[in-house]
């Protein structure tokens, strides 16, 4: 089989996805989180979508996987001597929590001493299995642990991603 060429980020009509092995990747969504755009101090205590994390993706084949990945960079603190801004992140696809499926521990935050910041870049990557071929709508929310502002995104830029892998 000779090379293919993607155009737009997604396997041609006229290639029968049913004869790809496992594991082909057959379409990509991608967006970079422009800073001057989406970043933000972020203060809610529950979950809510978190700005310019959304895209749609319409799966070739109820067996196909969604591979997600995301990053962001935050900037917590003051801490004051013990915790101060701690965050959270869930993946959510259309209306439906799929990642984490406990919320056990935070994902970041800063521990320290008084005056302590903390600039970090947090990624994460999940394995979605929706089992249709219906268009799907998956975006990442954000919350803090205490109401202590966590900037994200405002300093560098983050990204979302979305791969379809044949099943």
């Amino acid at each position: 089989m000779g090379l293919i060429r993607l155009q737009s980020n997604s396997l041609p009509a006229s290639i029968p996805t049913a004869n790809l092995p496992s594991g082909t990747v057959l379409q990509v969504k991608h967006t970079e989180i422009d800073r001057t755009t989406h970043g933000a101090g972020l203060t809610s205590t529950t979950y809510a979508d978190l700005s310019g994390y959304s895209l749609t993706i319409t799966p070739t084949s109820a067996s196909s996987k969604i591979l997600i990945t995301y990053g962001l960079h935050t900037l917590e603190g003051p801490s004051s001597g013990g915790w101060s801004s701690a965050f959270r992140t869930q993946i959510m696809r259309d209306t439906t929590k799929i990642y984490p499926t406990t919320e056990a521990d935070y994902d970041g935050g800063t521990l320290g001493p008084s005056n302590t910041y903390a600039m970090d870049k947090y990624v994460s990557t999940y394995l979605d299995t929706p089992n249709t071929t219906n268009q799907i709508t998956y975006k990442v929310q954000f919350k803090t642990r205490d109401g202590i502002s966590t900037s994200v995104n405002s300093y560098a830029n983050g990204h979302f991603t979305l791969m379809e892998i044949a099943g």
